[in-house]
Protein backbone atom coordinates (compact mmCIF):
# COMPACT_ATOMS: atom_id res chain seq x y z
CA UNK A 1 0.00 0.00 0.00
CA UNK A 2 2.81 2.42 0.93
CA UNK A 3 4.69 1.57 -2.28
CA UNK A 4 1.56 2.28 -4.33
CA UNK A 5 1.06 5.62 -2.57
CA UNK A 6 4.65 6.58 -3.34
CA UNK A 7 4.18 5.63 -6.99
CA UNK A 8 1.06 7.77 -7.21
CA UNK A 9 2.85 10.67 -5.54
CA UNK A 10 5.79 10.38 -7.97
CA UNK A 11 3.38 10.21 -10.91
CA UNK A 12 1.68 13.41 -9.76
CA UNK A 13 5.01 15.21 -9.26
CA UNK A 14 6.27 14.08 -12.66
CA UNK A 15 3.06 15.32 -14.29
CA UNK A 16 3.57 18.73 -12.67
CA UNK A 17 7.21 18.75 -13.79
CA UNK A 18 8.68 18.87 -10.27
CA UNK A 19 12.47 18.54 -10.41
CA UNK A 20 13.38 19.67 -6.89
CA UNK A 21 11.38 20.13 -3.70
CA UNK A 22 12.72 21.24 -0.30
CA UNK A 23 10.61 21.98 2.74
CA UNK A 24 11.56 23.29 6.17
CA UNK A 25 13.87 25.87 7.78
CA UNK A 26 16.70 26.83 5.42
CA UNK A 27 20.28 27.80 6.21
CA UNK A 28 23.05 29.28 4.08
CA UNK A 29 24.60 25.80 3.83
CA UNK A 30 21.30 24.48 2.42
CA UNK A 31 21.41 27.20 -0.24
CA UNK A 32 24.90 26.12 -1.30
CA UNK A 33 24.03 22.41 -1.45
CA UNK A 34 20.72 22.94 -3.24
CA UNK A 35 22.49 25.23 -5.69
CA UNK A 36 24.96 22.46 -6.49
CA UNK A 37 22.10 20.01 -6.97
CA UNK A 38 20.33 22.35 -9.38
CA UNK A 39 23.48 22.90 -11.44
CA UNK A 40 24.44 19.22 -11.53
CA UNK A 41 21.06 17.57 -11.95
CA UNK A 42 18.10 19.90 -12.53
CA UNK A 43 19.70 22.04 -15.25
CA UNK A 44 22.21 19.52 -16.52
CA UNK A 45 20.28 18.77 -19.72
CA UNK A 46 19.31 22.37 -20.47
CA UNK A 47 21.26 23.52 -23.54
CA UNK A 48 20.33 27.21 -23.36
CA UNK A 49 23.02 28.79 -21.18
CA UNK A 50 21.00 31.97 -20.70
CA UNK A 51 18.03 30.00 -19.36
CA UNK A 52 20.26 28.02 -17.01
CA UNK A 53 21.83 31.20 -15.66
CA UNK A 54 18.50 32.95 -15.12
CA UNK A 55 16.81 29.96 -13.45
CA UNK A 56 19.77 29.55 -11.12
CA UNK A 57 20.00 33.27 -10.28
CA UNK A 58 16.27 33.50 -9.53
CA UNK A 59 16.50 30.39 -7.34
CA UNK A 60 19.38 31.91 -5.35
CA UNK A 61 17.56 35.22 -4.91
CA UNK A 62 14.33 33.56 -3.74
CA UNK A 63 16.03 31.32 -1.18
CA UNK A 64 18.13 34.25 0.06
CA UNK A 65 14.89 36.16 0.55
CA UNK A 66 13.47 33.20 2.46
CA UNK A 67 16.41 33.35 4.85
CA UNK A 68 16.41 37.15 5.02
CA UNK A 69 12.70 37.66 5.67
CA UNK A 70 11.76 34.51 7.61
CA UNK A 71 11.73 34.29 11.39
CA UNK A 72 13.35 30.91 12.04
CA UNK A 73 12.76 30.91 15.79
CA UNK A 74 9.06 31.63 15.48
CA UNK A 75 8.83 29.25 12.51
CA UNK A 76 9.45 26.34 14.88
CA UNK A 77 6.33 27.33 16.81
CA UNK A 78 3.99 27.93 13.89
CA UNK A 79 5.19 25.18 11.54
CA UNK A 80 2.71 22.87 13.28
CA UNK A 81 0.05 24.65 11.24
CA UNK A 82 -0.49 23.13 7.80
CA UNK A 83 1.24 24.84 4.83
CA UNK A 84 3.19 27.27 7.00
CA UNK A 85 6.67 25.85 6.50
CA UNK A 86 9.23 27.35 4.16
CA UNK A 87 9.55 25.53 0.86
CA UNK A 88 11.26 25.87 -2.50
CA UNK A 89 10.32 24.09 -5.74
CA UNK A 90 11.99 23.99 -9.15
CA UNK A 91 9.97 22.51 -11.99
CA UNK A 92 10.00 22.23 -15.76
CA UNK A 93 6.58 21.80 -17.30
CA UNK A 94 6.34 21.77 -21.09
CA UNK A 95 9.78 23.42 -21.33
CA UNK A 96 8.73 26.23 -19.00
CA UNK A 97 10.90 26.50 -15.90
CA UNK A 98 9.38 27.70 -12.65
CA UNK A 99 10.96 28.51 -9.31
CA UNK A 100 8.33 28.54 -6.57
CA UNK A 101 8.73 29.32 -2.91
CA UNK A 102 6.71 30.19 0.15
CA UNK A 103 7.79 31.41 3.54
CA UNK A 104 6.56 32.87 6.79
CA UNK A 105 7.35 36.55 7.36
CA UNK A 106 6.96 38.82 10.34
CA UNK A 107 4.40 41.50 9.51
CA UNK A 108 7.04 44.18 10.16
CA UNK A 109 9.11 42.59 7.39
CA UNK A 110 5.90 42.17 5.40
CA UNK A 111 5.57 45.97 5.45
CA UNK A 112 9.19 46.38 4.32
CA UNK A 113 8.62 44.00 1.39
CA UNK A 114 5.42 45.78 0.39
CA UNK A 115 7.15 49.15 0.44
CA UNK A 116 9.98 47.90 -1.78
CA UNK A 117 7.68 46.07 -4.19
CA UNK A 118 5.26 48.98 -4.49
CA UNK A 119 8.13 51.27 -5.46
CA UNK A 120 9.23 48.80 -8.15
CA UNK A 121 5.70 48.43 -9.50
CA UNK A 122 5.65 52.11 -10.44
CA UNK A 123 8.78 51.85 -12.63
CA UNK A 124 9.44 50.93 -16.24
CA UNK A 125 12.62 49.12 -17.32
CA UNK A 126 14.64 52.31 -17.79
CA UNK A 127 13.62 53.63 -14.38
CA UNK A 128 14.49 50.28 -12.81
CA UNK A 129 17.95 50.46 -14.38
CA UNK A 130 18.56 53.92 -12.91
CA UNK A 131 17.09 52.91 -9.53
CA UNK A 132 19.28 49.81 -9.45
CA UNK A 133 22.43 51.91 -9.94
CA UNK A 134 21.32 54.38 -7.25
CA UNK A 135 20.67 51.63 -4.71
CA UNK A 136 24.00 49.96 -5.45
CA UNK A 137 25.76 53.17 -4.45
CA UNK A 138 23.85 53.46 -1.16
CA UNK A 139 24.68 51.77 2.12
CA UNK A 140 21.55 50.13 3.61
CA UNK A 141 20.17 51.69 6.82
CA UNK A 142 21.20 49.92 10.02
CA UNK A 143 17.68 48.66 10.73
CA UNK A 144 16.97 47.54 7.16
CA UNK A 145 17.09 44.06 5.64
CA UNK A 146 19.27 45.24 2.78
CA UNK A 147 18.94 47.70 -0.08
CA UNK A 148 16.52 45.46 -1.94
CA UNK A 149 19.01 44.92 -4.78
CA UNK A 150 17.80 41.36 -5.35
CA UNK A 151 14.18 42.48 -5.69
CA UNK A 152 15.23 45.10 -8.23
CA UNK A 153 17.16 42.49 -10.22
CA UNK A 154 14.09 40.23 -10.26
CA UNK A 155 11.92 43.12 -11.45
CA UNK A 156 14.41 43.90 -14.22
CA UNK A 157 14.31 40.27 -15.39
CA UNK A 158 10.52 40.19 -15.43
CA UNK A 159 8.60 40.72 -18.63
CA UNK A 160 5.53 41.66 -16.56
CA UNK A 161 5.21 43.76 -13.38
CA UNK A 162 5.67 41.86 -10.14
CA UNK A 163 2.43 40.83 -8.47
CA UNK A 164 2.38 39.86 -4.81
CA UNK A 165 0.03 38.85 -2.04
CA UNK A 166 0.42 37.61 1.51
CA UNK A 167 -1.93 35.54 3.63
CA UNK A 168 -2.29 36.53 7.27
CA UNK A 169 -1.52 33.76 9.77
CA UNK A 170 -2.11 35.75 12.94
CA UNK A 171 -1.57 39.26 14.29
CA UNK A 172 2.20 38.97 13.94
CA UNK A 173 2.91 36.71 10.93
CA UNK A 174 1.97 36.28 7.28
CA UNK A 175 2.70 33.62 4.67
CA UNK A 176 4.30 34.84 1.45
CA UNK A 177 3.98 32.68 -1.69
CA UNK A 178 5.74 33.51 -4.94
CA UNK A 179 6.36 31.86 -8.30
CA UNK A 180 8.86 32.79 -10.99
CA UNK A 181 8.21 31.41 -14.48
CA UNK A 182 10.61 31.43 -17.40
CA UNK A 183 8.64 31.84 -20.63
CA UNK A 184 10.68 31.93 -23.85
CA UNK A 185 13.81 32.98 -21.96
CA UNK A 186 11.96 35.73 -20.05
CA UNK A 187 10.59 35.87 -16.52
CA UNK A 188 7.11 36.41 -15.25
CA UNK A 189 6.94 36.73 -11.48
CA UNK A 190 3.57 36.16 -9.90
CA UNK A 191 2.76 36.12 -6.20
CA UNK A 192 -0.46 34.42 -5.17
CA UNK A 193 -2.42 33.77 -2.00
CA UNK A 194 -1.08 30.41 -0.69
CA UNK A 195 -4.64 29.17 -0.21
CA UNK A 196 -5.22 29.44 -3.96
CA UNK A 197 -2.00 27.65 -4.92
Amino acid sequence: MLNESIKQCKKMLDKQGFMLYFRGPMTQNDVVELGKTIQRNVLNNEKNTSVKTKVFSIFVELVQNMIRYSDDQKLKEISKYENHENYIIVRNQNSVYSVICGNVVDKKKHAYLEEKLNILLQMDQQELKVYYKEQRRKAPPEDSLGAGIGLIEMARKSSEPIEYEMTSIDDQYSFFFNECDNLNDRYLINQFDRNNA
